[in-house]
């Protein structure tokens, strides 16, 4: 059964992207790699000099868990406040998208998924991008 369960030979409602992703704990494994992708990279890192990881962590997964259709809700501040002051450049945020995306394939992540969660990184670069110096394209949502 793809996307959907049976019970008792009935067909319940589709299951949620967080759901077919594998849950809390895939969400989990797919932050670990993901900060662990941006500590990496020296072109990010400055924007993690003085964040409490686990607390970013925790925010992104229920970031994430959310965006997904997870239970539970986000209760971390806005995005805007929260990036608000950190010249997040267009080239940054494409590239933090663009280990996102790849991370969720790599977490056998579906094409559906993917294209999901890079139109979510689509429509919310306003409210975190504040220096625009690349194509808006975030990496991704092609195959």
């Amino acid at each position: 059964m793809s996307n959907s369960e049976t019970t008792g030979g009935t067909r319940t409602a589709e299951l949620s992207y967080y759901a077919q992703l594998g849950g809390a704990a895939t969400i989990r494994q797919a932050v670990d790699r993901l900060y662990g992708l941006i500590g990496a990279d020296d072109s990010l890192i400055r924007y993690f000099d003085h964040v409490h990881l686990p607390t970013l962590k925790a925010h992104m997964a229920a970031l994430l868990t959310m965006a997904l259709g997870g239970p539970g809700g986000y209760e971390g501040r806005d995005l805007a406040e929260a990036h608000h002051g950190l010249k997040i450049t267009e080239r940054d945020y494409a590239t933090v998208g663009g280990y996102l995306t790849a991370v969720l394939r790599e977490l056998d992540a579906g094409t559906e998924i993917v294209a999901a969660v890079t139109e979510i990184l689509t429509a919310v670069r306003g409210q975190i991008v504040e220096v625009f110096d690349q194509p808006t394209s975030v990496p991704g949502a092609g195959g």
